[in-house]
């Protein structure tokens, strides 16, 4: 029976009319799910999620931002991916509570490195916001108040959602996105040009940046498709008068061919690897 169900659950993943057959392939899935909730309860309960920051540059390549990134700590020590546990947090729905913890954690790193933040020339932090978290009917509410409660700035914070989050509720997306900006907080389309791209919630959304995605920057100096991909994303920022960032820079050829093309803001291995809260707070200090 519960063979059965494990293909059960497996054809309804396809949609309608579909037929699955199990198999130990199967079985694996079901038991890694199970070992992930537990991990995730686990890591909520004893509050596992540690903050890693990858610092952005501008076209002079000096520090102007940086996006906070969260990882899992398992009890052993080591660190689950967020490839892994992020989608299945956001099917669970326990993505809700862990957006709330992270944010908090933010809030709490920027007031304790408010002197140095603003001594290194750093302008603003993101903060990747869940698709779920952002529909939430008290999220305007949660924030500000968390803003507060941690004397932050809203003006320095970015929140970068998806263009799923975009699309899910676009009416409910544009009320959010216009009461957060009214106190200051500015808005990004993470990973733009990947999903739905319409430039019809381009025209109607208070954005503040564009994020142009590694997979488009990955074949810059060998495609001609992603050449011209990043120059009308670049095209478009430019005359909405946004910001535009350039993620996965890895390597000097793709920073000049960014330079060119128009990008203001890079972001990647070239300039620096994620790194651990405390070493990024030891880095503000020596700027």
């Amino acid at each position: 029976m519960k063979h059965a169900d494990n293909a059960l659950y497996k054809a309804k993943e396809k949609g309608r009319n579909n037929i699955a057959f199990f198999n130990e392939q199967m079985q694996s899935s079901t038991d890694r799910r199970l070992e992930l909730e537990q991990i995730l309860h686990h890591a909520i309960e004893n509050d596992r999620f540690i903050i890693y920051y990858q610092p952005k540059f501008d076209r002079e390549r000096k520090l102007c931002s940086a996006e906070a990134l969260t990882r899992l700590q398992h009890k052993d020590g080591t660190l689950i991916p967020p490839v892994e546990f992020i989608p299945f947090a956001e099917e669970t729905g326990l993505i809700l509570e862990i957006d709330r913890m992270v944010i908090r954690k933010i809030f709490r790193f920027v007031l304790e490195n408010r002197i140095n933040i603003e001594k290194s020339g750093m302008k603003s932090i993101a903060i990747n916001i869940s698709s779920a978290q952002f529909m939430m009917a008290d999220f305007v509410q949660f924030i500000i108040t968390e803003a507060d409660r941690f004397s932050i700035d809203p003006h320095s914070i970015i929140l970068e959602i998806t263009e799923e989050a975009v699309v899910s509720n676009i009416e409910h997306t544009i009320e959010t996105m216009l009461a957060l900006k009214q106190h200051g907080f500015q808005f990004s389309i993470d990973d733009f040009g990947t999903g739905y791209s319409s430039l019809h919630y381009l025209m109607n959304l208070p954005l503040d940046e564009l994020k142009i995605d590694k997979s488009f920057v990955d074949h810059i100096l060998d495609n001609e498709r992603s050449v011209a991909v990043v120059q009308t994303i670049i095209t478009l920022a430019q005359n909405l008068r946004l910001s535009v960032v350039a993620e996965g820079v890895e390597n000097d050829e793709q920073f000049r061919a960014l330079y060119q093309y128009g990008s203001t803001v890079f972001q990647g291995y070239l300039f620096s690897r994620p790194i651990p809260e405390e070493e990024f707070s030891g880095q503000l200090a020596e700027v």
